[in-house]
């Protein structure tokens, strides 16, 4: 399988109950259908001027909004946050991206997630994540491989 459509079926399709996505059209279908939703008049028509934009690839919105729109996973749609003023030192960024990172935990802790983790290559398989653990229901930011004792 080459990488695009591993990437593809691994990251942005969406498989679950009653999906139907077969082809990267049936993705831009959705995404478009998802956003054109929103729009106050002529959904219909919004739809079909954002699947052209996708079609062939001239538009390619990021991994969020593709993965997101338009299934029943309840994600942000945000790809990017926005900070306030950041002083411009090193201790500055290091104080605003520590002051995100507490926002981020609180963040977790309040959806019920498990924290932080520090990921590590495991030493067996020099993988972090596995495709292993896909089927995994668990309450975390993602599943990691155990490492080897």
């Amino acid at each position: 399988m080459d990488i695009s459509r591993h990437v593809w079926e691994t990251k942005y399709r969406s498989a679950g109950p009653g999906a139907t996505e077969t082809t990267i059209m049936d993705t831009w279908r959705r995404v478009a259908r998802a956003l054109a939703a929103v729009e106050p008049t002529d959904p219909l028509c919004w739809e079909g001027r954002f699947y052209r934009i996708l079609q062939g690839y001239k538009f390619l919105p990021g991994g969020r909004i593709q993965a997101g729109a338009g299934t029943d996973h309840d994600v942000t749609l945000f790809n990017c946050f926005v900070m306030g003023a950041v002083e411009d030192s090193i201790p500055g960024i290091f104080r605003a991206l520590q002051e995100a990172a507490g926002r981020i935990y609180d963040l977790a802790y309040d959806l019920q997630l498990k924290g932080c983790t520090t990921f590590r290559p495991n030493p067996v398989t020099g993988m972090v994540l596995s495709e292993d653990n896909a089927g995994v229901e668990a309450r975390h930011c993602c599943v990691l491989e155990r490492e080897a004792d």
